[in-house]
């Protein structure tokens, strides 16, 4: 009996390890392409700041470039708001999404530094 009781501690043990699966709502954006919107828009983001410090006056708005993001995509701003919004409700969803925008964000800068 008491192989069995430690038998069943272990296993429940493991189960509550185990990363639970957030399934994500009909209305917000694939996980896949959250991952490019969010990496282009840090991109852009560093794109402006790079312009601002070199003085450019006519250096791009930010809302012009996260519009162009978006109509990459297909999707508005409010589509991107609320899957952000989503996402950052699921805390080891997020960290994941970050985790993976900073790896894509790196083989994009080491396909530049090939070319």
């Amino acid at each position: 009996m008491k192989q069995l009781v430690t038998f069943i501690v272990v296993i429940m043990c493991f189960l509550s390890c185990k990363q639970k699966e957030v399934e994500i709502p009909a209305d917000v954006i694939p996980y896949d392409t959250m991952v490019q919107v969010v990496t282009d828009i840090q991109q852009s983001e560093v794109a402006i700041m790079f312009l601002k410090n070199k003085g450019m006056s006519n250096k791009p708005k930010p809302e012009a470039m996260y519009n162009y993001v978006f109509d990459t995509y297909k999707i508005s701003a409010e589509d991107f708001d609320r899957s952000f919004l989503f996402y950052s409700s699921e805390l080891e969803v997020m960290e994941k999404l970050y985790g993976d925008v900073i790896e894509e964000l790196r083989k994009r800068q080491v396909e530049i530094e090939s070319n």
